[in-house]
C-alpha cells in the first residue's frame, strides 16, 4: 500500500506538472524596435523637410539673381519714351496701345512716383538719339530719352 501511495503520489505530481501552463515569454525588445522604427520615420521627415526648404530656398536666390541681372541690364539701357503715368492702368493702356504697333515695351517707376512707359531700349546713347529722332518724326513727337537710375 505504501508504494501505491507512492506511486499515486508521483503520478499526480507528474501530470500536473504537465497540465501546468508555462508563463508567457514576454518580447521587452518589441518596444524597443517601434519606438527605433518611429524615430527613423521622423528623422526621416525632418530630412525631407530641410531637403525642401534647402532646395526652395536656393530657387529663391536663383530667382532674385536673375531679376536682378535684369534690372541692372535694363538700367544700362537708354529708354525712350512715350508716356508718363500716375495712374497705373493709365500706363498699362499706353503700353499695350505700343505693343501692338510692334514696340518691345516696359513700364517703369520713376523716382517722382509716375510710370514711365518705354517703347524701346538701347544700349548706346549716339543710337539711341538716332531712334529718338526718327522716333519723333513718325511715332510720337513728345518722346525722350530715359536712362534707368542705378
Amino acid at each position: 500500500m505504501r508504494n501505491l501511495i507512492i506511486i499515486s503520489l508521483t503520478v499526480f505530481f507528474v501530470i500536473s506538472c504537465q497540465n501546468k501552463k508555462k508563463p508567457p515569454v514576454i518580447d521587452y525588445s518589441r518596444p524597443v524596435k517601434d519606438s527605433a522604427a518611429i524615430a527613423d520615420s521622423i528623422r526621416q521627415a525632418e530630412a525631407a523637410e530641410q531637403a525642401y526648404a534647402l532646395e526652395q530656398a536656393r530657387l529663391d536666390s536663383i530667382a532674385q539673381a536673375e531679376e536682378a541681372v535684369r534690372l541692372e541690364q535694363e538700367r544700362n539701357k537708354y529708354h525712350i519714351i512715350v508716356g508718363s503715368f500716375i495712374t497705373p492702368e493709365y500706363a498699362y493702356e499706353c503700353s499695350s496701345y505700343y505693343s501692338s504697333l510692334g514696340y518691345n515695351t516696359n513700364i517703369f517707376p520713376a523716382e517722382n512716383g509716375f510710370d514711365l512707359v518705354s517703347a524701346m531700349d538701347l544700349d548706346d546713347y549716339s543710337e539711341a538719339q538716332k531712334m529718338l529722332d526718327r522716333f519723333q518724326d513718325t511715332v510720337n513727337y513728345e518722346s525722350w530719352i530715359y536712362i534707368y537710375p542705378e
